[in-house]
């Protein structure tokens, strides 16, 4: 998670009916913070959905996991809408996307569907919040801090990286030219956001440009999966639908490491479908929050089965803002990081730029011949590890920061 950008900072993509980005528009926040307007409150309203625990959700939407036959015709005859059926077929899962019945509370559409399919995986559509904004990569100290030094541009060449956040502008200085796929999972007509996403890519496999160092492995091939939309209110949210859409489609290009630097809810289908990722052979690093030390676990960092990352500074401390818990693996750098912005330079801070760190590295771990497969890759890691804070593994730096030079 980031700091928020300045309202020049920000770019929205354009897309056609394919998902394809055809344009850039750079807009104002604060002019499309909804003031002035009307809120939406209906059924179908993008910024309904706060939920009592104060998760959000995607309004009066649940999603359902079921290798029952005929599970669609059943739902529908209790009074539910089928909104989507989705094949996410290397991810061995059908998916279907229901809509509540008039009248009946969201939570009460879960426990009913529950009770009347058993073995089916069902829970909301939680929305996911993204980490923030900038559009460059990291300054000198972070590289020197974990020993990676400077690479060649070939440096991760045969090495599929993915990530989910929102679109990188690939005309960006550091990413243009560079091996960079993109693909919308947008479909509600809102516009999707750019920002954040250009910061992460370039950490990842941006080229050195003017007085930057350029990425960790600019000569690997990026997948980036858009998922966050700009809201009516002005904010960014994505969907699960859509998470799982944009995984799906990294399984098909044979991605490594997916770099994931967003938050939400514990969710059972998430969940299910994170565990037949890493049966696929897929390795998931994700950021922990940036909502404090008392926060609740953020998830998908939460779960055992994807690497979590939280950020340090220049001084070898914790981020003020960066959630704890046992939950924890390892830190990077992700404080007062040197971006740029639309003129001149801008400090941001976040553990969602710590995040591409461990990707990198454990990207390379894999190339060099470990399985991929997270625990193995964790115990591989802690021997790279130098350890923060408490001796062994703690609930603010986890294992501690890993220092590892690249092969090339």
């Amino acid at each position: 998670m980031t700091a928020s950008a300045r309202a020049a900072d920000i770019k929205i993509l354009k897309y056609d009916s394919k998902g394809n980005p055809i344009g850039v528009e750079k807009v104002d926040p604060l002019k499309r913070s909804g003031k002035g307007t009307k809120k939406g409150t209906g059924r179908n309203s993008p910024t309904g959905g706060l939920q009592r625990d104060g998760n959000e959700v995607e309004p009066n939407q649940i999603l359902i996991i079921s290798r029952a036959r005929r599970l669609s015709a059943q739902v529908r005859s209790l009074g539910f809408t089928l909104l989507e059926e989705v094949e996410l077929d290397s991810l061995q899962s059908n998916l279907l996307v229901l809509r509540t019945p008039r009248g009946m509370e969201l939570d009460a559409a879960i426990g009913l569907l529950r009770q009347r399919f058993p073995r089916a995986t069902i829970d909301k559509n939680h929305r996911l919040n993204p980490s923030g904004a900038g559009t460059s990569p990291q300054s000198d100290y972070s590289k020197k801090m974990i020993g990676w030094g400077k690479v060649p541009l070939t440096c991760g060449a045969k090495l599929r990286l993915g990530m989910v956040d929102g679109l990188p502008d690939v005309t960006h200085p550091l990413l243009k030219g560079q091996r960079v796929y993109t693909k919308a999972f947008i479909r509600d007509g809102l516009p999707a956001v750019m920002d954040h996403s250009t910061s992460i890519a370039s950490i990842l496999v941006g080229k050195p440009y003017r007085k930057h160092p350029g990425g960790l492995l600019p000569g690997a091939t990026l997948y980036a999966g858009g998922i966050f939309r700009r809201m009516p209110d002005g904010s960014r949210k994505g969907s699960l639908l859509a998470f799982f859409k944009a995984l799906n489609w990294m399984a098909k290009q044979r991605v490594a490491v997916v770099n994931v630097s967003l938050v939400t809810a514990n969710n059972k289908v998430m969940q299910k479908i994170l565990q037949q990722v890493v049966k696929n052979g897929q390795v998931l690093v994700a950021s922990a929050s940036n909502k404090g030390p008392r926060a609740k676990t953020p998830y998908p960092a939460g779960y055992r089965q994807v690497i979590s990352v939280t950020a340090i500074d220049r001084k070898w401390q914790v981020f003020h803002k960066a959630s704890h818990g046992e939950f924890l693996d390892f830190a990077a750098p992700g404080v007062d990081l040197v971006l740029t912005r639309c003129k001149g330079f801008a400090k941001r801070s976040g553990t969602s730029y710590s995040t591409p760190f461990i990707t990198g590295l454990a990207a390379i771990l894999i190339q060099s011949g470990n399985p991929p497969d997270p625990d193995l890759l964790r115990g591989k890691l802690r021997r790279y590890a130098l350890d923060l804070g408490r001796k062994g593994h703690d609930p603010v730096y986890g294992y501690g920061v890993v220092r590892a030079r690249p092969p090339c």
